[in-house]
């Protein structure tokens, strides 16, 4: 599950783009299977590249 704050809507895409994968996953960017922690159907990491 989700933490309670949403860092997804929180953190501007370019300060994530500049954190280690491992503060990414701890911020919501990453998935666990199956689908758990998608965002519109997609890897939350994909949000970086809009």
């Amino acid at each position: 599950m989700r933490q309670q704050e949403n860092y997804l809507l929180e953190l501007d895409k370019e300060t994530v783009k500049v954190l280690s994968p491992e503060l990414r996953a701890l911020i919501g960017y990453s998935i666990h299977s199956p689908f758990m922690g998608m965002v519109n159907g997609q890897h939350p990491l994909r949000l970086l590249d809009e």
